[in-house]
């Protein structure tokens, strides 16, 4: 049986991008398929049903991108499991919180 290659990190990550854009292309054709078909026809119901596909199309390419974007971006926390816990001050609270309960409040407008 052929063992599959392991990706390093690099090359995981063109592979994912690489598939993620595929699928957005899927959902591109059908989107323009859906719409085509709801222009094509008069049946209320499946114009209904082609219109739930395209919003669900429309939502899944919006999807994709937030991925592509989120894994191209650059990180500015630790990489490993090396994330650092918030201090906490001794009233158990963190210590970025104002320590006093008179915090300025937004204006109010009327």
């Amino acid at each position: 049986m052929a063992e599959k290659k392991r990706l390093s990190g690099p090359e995981r990550q063109k592979f994912t991008i690489d598939v993620l854009r595929q699928w957005q292309g899927i959902e591109r054709d059908a989107i323009e398929t859906t719409a085509q078909i709801m222009e094509k026809t008069d049946n209320l119901l499946i114009r209904q049903i082609m219109e739930i596909i395209r919003n669900d199309s429309v939502q899944h390419h919006r999807v994709q991108q937030f991925l592509i974007d989120s894994i191209t971006r650059t990180r500015t926390w630790p990489r490993s499991g090396a994330r650092s816990k918030p201090t906490t001050s001794s009233n158990g609270r963190p210590s970025s919180l104002p320590r006093s309960s008179k915090s300025k409040q937004p204006s109010q407008c009327m």
